[in-house]
């Protein structure tokens, strides 16, 4: 088993030569932070007929949350939704229940008993990535094109999944940040499409009803080319950062609107009333946008963070004073 090694250093380091840009090829990004709205550059806004919950850093509503019999988030139509391989896709995903019916996680072409375009899903707490040749009316094994983990997945536990596509018998599924060894199976041939959209939560198997995943399910995103094993390494140090960032802190904060438009407001605890603060906002590509020095102050003096000069997306908001540090996934509208 390959291991992708993470380290703090590497995703500033390389990107700071400036031959990482995880925002190449992104056809879009779903935060699904209370909605599907989309931040990546062709504003693909999805369709949510979806609950919201709690996501793996324990943000309310900071999650879809599927119930494994009706609902779903659609894509748009759009073309460039569909494209040729090679794809990718990193997401968080935690399962509710083993069962193949209620672990369908998405599919790029939601059609009926037909598969099409790239679907994911999960067999046996096991996840699958596969290629839909468009054999029409068949959903069986000569139709699609499959590689299944070896790994089982625990039930009610956040997993951070990469899946990378580049071919019939060239697939790598990244779980946790190590590529897992697996089995390919099907005969099927080269992707197909139809003109149905994609659906995140369902896919359609044969004449009966749809299989819905019963999970939940967050920061999706789609890329239409293969990342590269530095670009995987870059995405798994910037989960590494909040994962652990979300673990270690420590003191008392409270940090909002998020999303936002003028400005955010970091509340502290009484333990660090005066203590001198600083903040940083860094980009998608790891710059730093925004920082700044400022004494904490308990109660209804917050320190207000100024993101009325930056452009709609997603950043991160790190807060440090000479002991600790957090990080916060932002949104600026």
């Amino acid at each position: 088993m390959k291991r992708v090694f993470v380290f703090l250093f590497v995703f500033s380091t390389i990107l700071a030569i400036g031959q990482i840009d995880l925002n190449d090829g992104l056809i879009l990004y779903y935060p699904l932070d209370g909605n599907a709205n989309d931040f990546g550059p062709g504003n693909l806004d999805g369709i949510p007929s979806v609950n919201w919950a709690q996501d793996y850093q324990g943000n309310s509503s900071g999650a879809a949350q599927f119930n494994g019999f009706d609902t779903y988030i659609d894509f748009p139509e759009d073309e460039a939704l569909k494209p040729q391989l090679p794809v990718s896709f990193s997401f968080y995903v935690r399962l509710n229940s083993p069962n193949v019916q209620q672990g369908w996680i998405f599919s790029t072409n939601y059609s009926q008993n037909t598969y099409r375009g790239i679907f994911c899903n999960i067999d046996n707490a096991r996840i699958q990535f596969s290629i839909g040749d468009g054999d029409l009316n068949s959903t069986s094994s000569s139709a699609r094109r499959t590689k299944t983990v070896t790994k089982p997945l625990n039930m009610g536990q956040w997993y951070h999944i990469v899946g990378l596509v580049r071919g019939l018998s060239d697939m790598s599924i990244y779980v946790d940040c190590m590529d897992e060894p697996g089995t390919y199976s099907g005969t099927g041939g080269n992707i197909n499409y139809n003109s149905d959209p994609g659906s995140i939560g369902r896919g359609d198997i044969t004449d009966i009803s749809p299989y819905y995943f019963n999970g939940g399910l967050d920061d999706f995103r789609y890329w239409n080319r293969a990342l590269t094993e530095e670009e995987v390494v870059a995405l798994c140090d910037l989960v590494a950062r909040l994962e652990n960032a979300t673990e270690d802190i420590q003191f008392n904060v409270t940090i909002g609107p998020n999303p936002a438009h003028d400005f955010i407001a970091v509340h502290f605890s009484s333990d660090f009333n005066n203590a001198m603060v600083r903040y940083e906002i860094r980009n998608m590509q790891g710059q730093v946008v925004a920082n700044g020095n400022s004494k904490s102050q308990q109660g209804n003096n917050p320190i207000l963070v100024d993101v009325k000069l930056l452009s709609a997306g997603i950043y991160y908001l790190r807060i440090e004073n000479e002991a600790e540090f957090l990080i916060r996934k932002i949104i600026v509208e």
